[in-house]
């Protein structure tokens, strides 16, 4: 009689160690308490610097002494950017929020502010200049763009980064045969294995087309190849057969483009309803303030969304290892060893907002549930 996949589960999830299980169920908390922070005080600021009518104020100082108009975007942009980007670090040095270089927050505020208010010049400029020239179609043309970029960076990254110039190795030794048939089995046609330093047996990548695609492997995973090392394999192949970045890059120029019509739309709109009705048209400078309120506004329902493809696709490529390996055991292994950093068994609500791979109970009772061949 075959065992009921919930039962089998939940006794893998008991293999974890209590002191694990409870730091990653802490870990995530606080993490997504971090998260709704940090976007409810990008809302305060961006709010707090369009009421306080800072940049139709520097528009009055400035454009009188200015002999080139043309300059008074550039400044405008530059100022919005430095007091935003300033003001979100004070706001996560004050919630105590991790620095990604883990600096302290003196050093992490002369480190990081340049960078980001530099990210957010440029697309500041890219909109006031595409919305002054194409007042009516701007944000296709924006939308456009960044479909270009999002595919040049999802798709692109493999032939732009091989594995030589990472300083992967190439693998000749017939160690290599049993994990280049098992990509091929699985739809890779890899014509070259590479192998990096780790002790990981589940650290491995898939990727590439035609004449470049490839596998690269850790040292463990060549020599030592387990379960676990073909379930995780498995999970990258189905990636790779259902062309899930592809799609990835589709959906996230779909949702740039639905943020730019609403941007287009809506910022003469939203400035009144906010009593700021000298903001006509998203080309005018004092406008960066509205602008990224509706940026702010459409991350929450985009990333909900992108979140819920994300977690179909993967629950896409555990199938497809699934019906590779036929074995349910190695995929819990890996599963196992690979997500352990996040809460296993979250409420709906929690996923839904905050996770992009399906919870690692649902994942193993989807393992479990696959009847065998």
């Amino acid at each position: 009689m075959a065992s009921d996949p919930l039962i089998v589960a939940a006794d893998y999830l008991h293999q974890i160690p209590f002191a694990v299980s409870a730091l990653a169920d802490a870990r995530t908390t606080a993490g997504e308490w971090r998260m709704v922070l940090d976007w409810l005080a990008d809302g305060v600021i961006l709010l707090l610097i369009l009421k306080s009518r800072l940049l139709p104020w520097a528009t009055r100082a400035l454009a009188p002494r200015l002999s080139r108009p043309w300059l008074l975007s550039p400044l405008l942009a530059v100022l919005f950017a430095l007091i935003l980007e300033v003001a979100r670090a004070l706001a996560a040095s004050m919630a105590g929020l991790a620095w990604p270089s883990g600096a302290s927050p003196p050093a992490a505020l002369l480190n990081a502010v340049p960078l980001r208010a530099l990210g957010d010049v440029v697309l500041a400029l890219v909109v006031l200049t595409a919305a002054g020239r194409w007042p009516r179609g701007w944000w296709i043309g924006i939308a456009a763009l960044a479909a270009l970029l999002s595919f040049i960076v999802t798709l692109g990254a493999p032939m732009l980064l091989p594995p030589a110039a990472r300083g992967d190795r190439p693998v000749v030794t017939p160690q290599a045969a049993p994990l280049l048939a098992f990509a091929r089995k699985g739809g890779l046609d890899a014509h070259a294995l590479y192998v990096f330093d780790g002790a990981d047996p589940t650290d491995v990548d898939a990727e590439g087309l035609g004449p470049i695609a490839h596998l690269a492997v850790s040292r463990a995973a060549l020599y030592a190849p387990q379960p676990e090392t073909y379930a995780a394999l498995g999970h990258l192949l189905g990636h790779h057969r259902h062309k899930d970045l592809w799609f990835m890059s589709l959906l996230l120029s779909a949702l740039a483009a639905v943020v730019l019509y609403l941007a287009a739309r809506l910022t003469a709109p939203l400035a009144h309803r906010l009593g700021e009705g000298g903001v006509s048209e998203p080309s005018d400078p004092k406008a960066l303030p509205v602008l990224g309120l509706i940026l702010w506004l459409s991350m929450a329902p985009a990333g909900v969304a992108f979140d819920a493809f994300d977690r179909w696709i993967n629950d896409r490529a555990d199938a497809y290892a699934l019906s590779l390996t036929h074995d349910p055991k190695g995929m819990a292994r890996w599963l196992i060893h690979a997500e352990t950093k996040s809460k296993a068994d979250p409420a709906w609500p929690e996923m839904v907002l905050f996770y992009d791979h399906p919870p690692l109970k649902a994942r193993l009772e989807r393992a479990f549930k696959t009847p065998a061949p």
